[in-house]
């Protein structure tokens, strides 16, 4: 954090962009100046703005791919963070594969 990056064209000293290292950042977009409504470019601005609104709503940074796809397993809904749902099974434990060439015998 706090660290500071500029950069430049390829064997030039002239400075393109500059921007510092944040703790509430962890996508640093370069502005394009010469086709703002590239869709390329307008879409990390679409991701930056659903992180930033993501972090006033949560208070923690979005870690995950932008956008995610929806889950696919069944989720259990929880009332706190943190709740724990205990599944109780007939059925006892065993496992798939053996963790050792040994064990397969």
């Amino acid at each position: 954090i706090g660290h500071i990056f500029y950069l430049t064209k390829h064997k030039s000293d002239d400075e393109l962009w500059r921007f510092q290292v944040t703790r509430d950042d962890n996508l640093y977009i370069l502005p394009n100046t010469e086709n703002p409504d590239d869709p390329f470019y307008v879409k990390f601005l679409k991701e930056k703005q659903f992180m930033n609104e993501y972090k006033q709503r949560t208070g923690y940074p979005w870690l995950s791919h932008y956008p995610r796809e929806p889950p696919i397993l069944p989720m259990w809904p929880t009332d706190y963070i943190g709740q724990v749902h205990k599944v109780i099974s007939n059925q006892s434990y065993w496992r798939c594969f053996p963790d050792d060439a040994n064990d397969a015998d």
